[in-house]
């Protein structure tokens, strides 16, 4: 469910600001979702999410060839709320 501000009744308490990372935007999700049912969270408000990428290059002389490993690292912020 996708709430707005004319969604939410005042007052909510604040719980707390969530952060999360992950190979995979679904992992990084999951464990954003884990933390806000640990917390008895009922909403998620504020949501960011942000994508690192770093390279790890490799060459070999002997066969010729340059191998590439691209590492993604998906980091996700969140403020859960009592309602």
């Amino acid at each position: 469910t996708i709430l707005d501000n004319d969604n939410i009744q005042q007052p909510y308490k604040h719980l707390s600001i969530l952060s999360a990372e992950g190979s995979t935007y679904d992992e990084a999700l999951n464990k954003i979702i884990k933390l806000a049912f640990d917390l008895k969270a009922d909403v998620l408000i504020n949501f960011k999410q942000d994508l690192a990428t770093s390279s790890n290059v490799k060459t070999s002389f002997n066969s010729n060839s340059i191998r590439t490993k691209i590492n993604k690292t998906y980091t996700l912020q969140t403020s859960a709320i009592s309602i």
